[in-house]
């Protein structure tokens, strides 16, 4: 018999905002919401930091954008395309299991028969 769980419910981890002035659109932020971004992290060879927001206890907005003192590595494509932007979109989202060890289990349990 193959042991069978159910679906791991998803929970929203963040949300990704792109723009072209990350300086810009964080003060833009602050100004329209009263809430401002904390600083994130460079990603450095790739041209990009961010700043992050809090949404409640566990999610959080990634407000990501050129690094004006780190550029990309010429060999390297910017992420988001964020090199060419002209205007910020929303760019992606990820979720993540709310029980990380059944949802790690049913991955191994599809690809091993657990019997």
């Amino acid at each position: 018999m193959i042991a069978r769980f159910g679906s791991p419910d998803p929970t929203l981890d963040h949300l990704v905002y792109a723009v072209p002035d990350l300086a810009a659109a964080a003060a833009a932020f602050t100004e329209a919401t009263g809430v401002a971004p904390i600083p994130g992290g460079r990603h450095v060879g790739r041209g990009t930091r961010n700043v992050l927001v809090g949404l409640g206890r566990s999610s959080y907005l990634e407000i990501i954008g050129p690094d004006q003192q780190d550029h990309a590595d010429p060999s390297v494509d910017v992420p988001f395309g964020i090199a060419a932007l002209t205007e910020p979109p929303l760019v992606t989202w990820a979720v993540r299991p709310n029980d990380i060890a059944a949802t790690d289990f049913q991955k191994f349990s599809r690809n091993n028969s657990v019997r």
